[in-house]
């Protein structure tokens, strides 16, 4: 297929004209959008391997290809085209992406939303370059061959990987970007501190490793605005210290907060305390069960989550087997397992 008028680009068009990109040409758009100077295609891979994609770059194809904002599904087919020596006319390709850089600028023109309607083109660049099998060495280089001091440019790179679950990756970039561009004053540190937060939870290694706990249980004190995530991690770090009083005092300190979480969270709170083995905490998450109506909740899931957390409270091993069989599939048993030991 030659017809590279298909070329297709998602956005919206915005009236309220406030800044200037000066494009069509991807340098020059880098430049004025996130202050990058000097970047090329292989950004995130190696020199062997952008070597062995160097002969496809054909009129310097690959860099006006790799930094456009056109969506994955077409970046990828026209990618495809010139590995596979497909596309001869590479200067009429390379007219048709410039178009799409001019509609990008014409259709996000306030700077902060036009770098986070972007980011999401540079991280598909990457999926495509590394047949979507991006590893920590993708960022490394990453972080090696991109200079800019423009923050916002790493909030968003950090923003997009965690939005894709690239924890291991997320925490990469935060401890950086944290200690270069983004500090405590800046509004975006406490985004960080989340993704940071979420990041660590995310492979259960700190239920056994005490150096990752610390840090969740610090970071947690720092977070500001996500209620939910911060008490329930802090109630979650006194369980994982013994800690009872702690668990108690924050059960009461924050009940009306947990009173308006919906019936799955309360029930993680729940849950937290049957294994803390305290009869009293246990009886005050159960009232609050109650007064949110737990049993017309009969047949969901959520109701046998509840009842197989008070199969525990009971010890009745029969029930706890039947309800953990039927819940193997869709509930984290982590926290279970560890009360188990």
């Amino acid at each position: 297929m030659n017809n590279f008028s298909a070329i297709s680009y998602h956005g919206t068009q915005d009236n309220n004209l406030n800044i200037d990109y000066n494009l069509p040409a991807n340098n020059t758009f880098l430049d004025r959008l996130l202050n990058i100077e000097n970047i090329d295609y292989g950004f995130c891979i190696s020199k062997k391997d952008k070597q062995y994609f160097e002969k496809y770059n054909t009129n310097d194809i690959l860099n006006n290809l790799a930094f456009s904002p056109v969506n994955y599904k077409e970046k990828k087919r026209i990618f495809d085209m010139l590995i596979n020596q497909e596309i001869k006319d590479t200067k009429m390709l390379k007219g048709n992406i410039e178009l799409i850089f001019e509609k990008f600028r014409e259709s996000y023109n306030i700077k902060d939303i036009a770098i986070e309607k972007y980011m999401i083109y540079f991280y598909e660049w990457i999926l495509i370059l590394t047949d979507k099998n991006i590893t920590l060495e993708n960022v490394k280089f990453l972080k090696k061959n991109i200079i800019t001091n423009n923050y916002l440019f790493w909030y968003n790179i950090v923003k997009v990987f965690y939005n894709n679950s690239k924890f291991k990756e997320t925490l990469y970039l935060v401890k950086y970007v944290k200690k270069e561009y983004i500090k405590k004053d800046n509004y975006l540190y406490n985004d960080l501190i989340l993704y940071q937060l979420i990041s660590l939870k995310d492979d259960k290694k700190y239920l056994r490793d005490l150096n990752i706990q610390k840090k969740i249980c610090k970071l947690s004190n720092q977070l500001k605005g996500f209620e939910y995530i911060q008490i329930l991690t802090l109630l979650e770090c006194a369980f994982l210290q013994h800690n009872i009083l702690d668990f108690k005092r924050l059960v009461y300190t924050y009940k009306k907060e947990i009173l308006n979480w919906n019936i799955y969270q309360v029930l993680n709170v729940y849950e937290l305390s049957i294994y803390l083995k305290d009869k009293e905490t246990i009886n005050e998450i159960s009232s609050m069960l109650s007064f949110k109506d737990i049993h017309s909740y009969n047949g969901s899931e959520e109701y046998d989550i509840y009842q197989f957390l008070n199969a525990i409270v009971q010890d009745d091993k029969y029930k706890i087997e039947i309800f953990y069989s039927k819940l193997k599939n869709n509930f984290d048993f982590s926290h279970y397992e560890l009360f188990k030991l």
